[in-house]
């Protein structure tokens, strides 16, 4: 039923010219305004999947078309005007873009927007590296680089589309960027520290988008370093950083080990779900229970409660309240000792 209620409340009734605005008329209203997009089609492409609506699939077929028809003749597909180019959000919004026209090719099988996603990713390649004359990606972006270096999940996923050697020349130039002296350090500090909060500033999404990507890169070539990194980050999150509701995170940051309050912006929806895929992510590889675990966990106790009732709407966070610090202790200390967290 809530999955219906997204749909038939919430998907359906998303207002195309309100998602394609930004790149109809650039800039759009805010700086990470273009992944609405993605984030519209990734959702409603495998709605439609679960649901074969046909309105939904009109829906689906138009704003990837009228996408499409926004990229400028170099391959940008950004909302920033000229002069704010691959700054704050832009490499961001090409990320999700990918994916969104990645996902919808994958599911609906209809491949017209492949060249789009070549004439991006071309783009982001000429544009990108530790050759002479191109940009440093770790400054394209926030988070210590981590927010544009994420586009190593969709970057991958082309490579795999496309057989194209150099998608995957980028994506190794992603993960050396981690490990320059101002990057990240993302694969090296979770195979020597292991903790997820002293990885560049601790911000939750954004690393764990890194790390999806990473996912898919090892999926992809294989390499047993950068699978043994992601245990660590898992194992980290689930043992000293989740609430008991399976969310991970307060104030979109990890924080030292157990420092979980139950007071103000606690469990961004979006870290919810981008752990939800990592989840997924790590089911799909090792096909290990523990990873469907975490996944019913924070399904059931924590991404439904981000839901509005009717379906229409998603919580950024859950903003918690507890009369006192020792009612708040308190609650959490008896769910903990009824179950861990098996509040449902």
């Amino acid at each position: 039923m809530r999955i219906e209620a997204n749909e038939a409340n919430r998907l359906v009734k998303l207002d195309p010219a309100r998602l394609l605005e930004g790149y109809r008329k650039r800039p759009g209203r805010q700086s990470w305004m273009a992944s609405m997009w993605a984030n519209g089609c990734i959702a409603a492409t495998l709605a439609w999947v679960n649901t074969g609506d046909p309105a939904l699939r009109q829906k689906l077929d138009y704003v990837a078309a009228e996408l499409v028809k926004c990229q400028l003749a170099d391959g940008y597909l950004g909302t920033y005007l000229d002069n704010d180019r691959w700054t704050r959000w832009d490499v961001w919004a090409h990320k999700y873009n990918l994916i969104g026209l990645i996902t919808y090719m994958r599911y609906t099988g209809n491949l017209e927007p492949l060249p789009a996603c070549r004439r991006m990713a071309d783009l982001l390649c000429q544009t990108f590296g530790d050759q002479s004359g191109r940009r440093d990606i770790l400054k394209a972006g926030e988070h210590v680089g981590m927010a544009p270096t994420s586009v190593l999940e969709p970057m991958v996923l082309l490579y795999r589309l496309t057989g194209e050697p150099r998608y995957l020349d980028f994506c190794k130039y992603i993960l050396r960027a981690w490990e320059h002296p101002d990057g990240p350090k993302i694969i090296s500090t979770l195979l020597t520290v292991k903790r997820v909060d002293k990885v560049a500033n601790g911000k939750a999404y954004e690393m764990l988008s890194c790390l999806n990507g990473a996912l898919e890169y090892y999926r992809t070539v294989g390499d047993p370093q950068i699978l043994a990194a992601c245990l660590n980050a898992w194992e980290d999150i689930v043992r000293n950083r989740l609430y008991l509701t399976g969310a991970a995170s307060y104030g979109e940051l990890f924080h030292d080990d157990f420092d979980l309050p139950n007071v103000a912006n606690v469990g961004e929806t979006c870290v919810t779900v981008i752990w939800l895929q990592f989840n997924a992510q790590l089911l799909r590889l090792t096909g290990e229970a523990r990873f469907a675990e975490q996944l019913e966990r924070v399904v059931l106790n924590q991404l439904l409660g981000a839901q509005r009732c009717d379906g229409s709407a998603w919580a950024i966070t859950c903003r918690w309240r507890a009369r006192s610090p020792t009612a708040a202790t308190s609650t959490a200390t008896a769910a903990f000792r009824a179950g861990r967290g098996a509040s449902r």
